[in-house]
């Protein structure tokens, strides 16, 4: 199996000034390189280096990183990365007002798309490569919110719907339960999909931005590959974090204000578990006895558990910074690069996601149902309901597996039928043809003795009596009929009809197999008399 072990990879984007900044600049990027300039004694280090450092404050300037070049830069190599077999994860961090959801979501025209746009149409591209070379690929997709530590489903009609739970597997890692799953057969139904999630997100005006995010934005895309009997299943995650924003200095109040606290304490979290696995990485690097990651520092936090397999699991994860150029928020743009350069410090291992067998899945999973039925029989009335809410996961986990599964095979046999019909049709519409082509040829033969027989008659000589040269009668394309055998669409054979002559009869008695390919090379041979022919 193939894996990789490496860096998350990590991008940072200066936005342009805004109208209410001062045009005083304190950071600039170059190359791979973000640079504190001016006078900031506070700042000790000046300098930070990641994978890349994108410059769009001003659009005149050579170097300057539109929607695309974004893309094409930090978003592109997730498209082959998942198409490949790995599980891939993007998730943007920064300060509210910092240019997070447009580098992100963009706007509709084509030039101002974002990332997440961008990646869906280029892999639904694949997915359709795949699909019309046969591959049976089926696409799901969820949208979640996590606003004020409460999972939301974006994709849910109900407003009063029962909120989503999140578990942990041993087999199948972070699951949420009871999110929408909405399967996916085109890029418009996708693309749809997503307008619809995002107005259904929450936001609100702030200080520093007239439509902040107040919650962190989720979508899952799942790609699962089916074979007769196992699955190939391979997702991407991509997160739109809610932005930071300072709690003393904020003008907000009331709700708006709780809903910041809530913002900052899984941000902190999120920073706290990121700094864990940077002090890890440190470790490794000074000594092979380090312990594996650990879940456990993921737990605090709905936010940190949904990213935890990104972070430490089996996936190749990009994260994309996103700054102020101004220096009067340089205190933020601060922590956003301490915050990118601990990430950068960190390595997941990626592997190929194997094949999954379905009925040896399904097997334990009913397994582990009645080892759960058996405990709940001699559980505590504390333990009982906790052992009931697991039994009832795995049940919800194991009926949405089979469900996917039988649409995947319906879907299979459902294109099965289309190909024979489109393939018996097809052969169907080329025999046609070649008949066509056959009468013509014929008729043209008919229309050349009866031409022959006027010019011998014109002469003085003696008429023919409707025979050819070799004694034959003039062919009409009418004294021959065709056979179509279903079961063999490739085959048709060609037969004189009752009353054909004699020498008619006698040439064509063996029927001929005959595709379109082979027409020419029959029409030569019929053109040419036989030696019995002759009189």
């Amino acid at each position: 199996m193939d894996k990789t072990d490496e860096a998350v990879f990590v991008g940072v984007r200066l936005r342009p000034f805004l109208s209410y900044e001062s045009r005083q600049q304190c950071l600039t990027a170059s190359g791979k390189l973000i640079s504190v300039v001016g006078e900031f004694p506070d700042k000790k280090k000046k300098d930070f280096a990641f994978d890349c450092a994108m410059d769009s404050t001003d659009a005149s300037k050579p170097d300057y990183v539109s929607q695309e070049k974004c893309y094409e830069m930090i978003g592109r190599r997730m498209v082959q990365h998942s198409i490949s077999g790995y599980h891939t994860c993007l998730f943007c961090y920064g300060q509210t007002g910092s240019g997070k959801t447009f580098s992100f979501m963009g706007k509709k025209s084509e030039p101002e798309q974002g990332l997440l746009p961008r990646l869906l149409r280029d892999l639904f591209g694949e997915v359709e490569s795949l699909r019309s070379l046969g591959g049976q690929v089926q696409c799901r997709a969820q949208m979640l919110e996590v606003y004020n530590e409460k999972v939301r489903d974006l994709l849910e009609d109900k407003e009063k719907a029962k909120a989503p739970e999140i578990h942990v597997h041993p087999k199948v890692g972070v699951y949420v339960d009871g999110a929408t799953d909405v399967q996916i057969e085109t890029l418009e139904h996708l693309q749809k999909l997503l307008e619809t999630g995002l107005s259904r997100a929450s936001v609100a005006a702030t200080m520093r931005n007239a439509t902040s995010s107040r919650g962190h934005t989720l979508f899952r895309l799942l790609m699962e590959k089916h074979e007769a009997h196992t699955v190939v299943s391979s997702e991407v995650f991509c997160v739109d974090l809610a932005g930071r924003e300072n709690e003393k200095t904020t003008k907000v109040t009331g709700e708006n204000f709780v809903e910041l606290t809530f913002i900052n304490r899984s941000l902190m979290w999120l920073a706290q578990c990121i700094q864990g696995l940077g002090r890890q990485a440190r470790q490794r690097g000074n000594s092979d006895e380090v312990d594996g990651p650990s879940r456990a520092r993921f737990r605090n936090s709905k936010l940190t558990l949904l990213l935890s397999n990104a972070l430490t699991g089996n996936s190749k994860t990009c994260l994309l910074g996103t700054l102020s150029p101004a220096a009067v928020n340089l205190d933020e743009s601060y922590v956003t690069l301490n915050f990118a350069s601990t990430v950068k410090s960190i390595k997941v291992t990626a592997k190929r996601v194997a094949k999954v067998d379905k009925d040896s899945l399904i097997q334990s999973l009913n397994e582990e149902l009645r080892s759960l039925k058996d405990q709940l029989n001699s559980a505590t009335p504390r333990n009982a309901q906790d052992l009931d809410s697991q039994a009832g996961f795995i049940r919800n986990m194991m009926e949405s597996y089979k469900a996917r599964w039988e649409e995947a095979q319906k879907n299979a046999d459902l294109l099965r039928r289309q190909k024979d019909d489109a393939l018996q049709n097809l052969a169907i519409s080329r025999w046609r043809f070649a008949r066509a082509t056959v009468k013509n040829e014929l008729r043209d033969e008919a229309r050349d003795a009866r031409a022959d027989a006027a010019i011998e008659h014109l002469q003085g000589t003696p008429p023919s009596q409707g025979t050819q040269s070799n004694g034959a009668s003039p062919v009409s394309p009418e004294s021959f009929e065709v056979h179509f055998d279903p079961h063999e669409p490739s085959q048709h054979r060609l037969f004189p009809e009752t009353g054909a002559s004699q020498v008619e009869s006698m040439r064509y008695q063996q029927s001929v197999a005959m595709n379109s390919a082979e027409m020419g090379a029959w029409l030569s041979h019929w053109r040419t008399p036989a030696a019995s022919d002759s009189p």
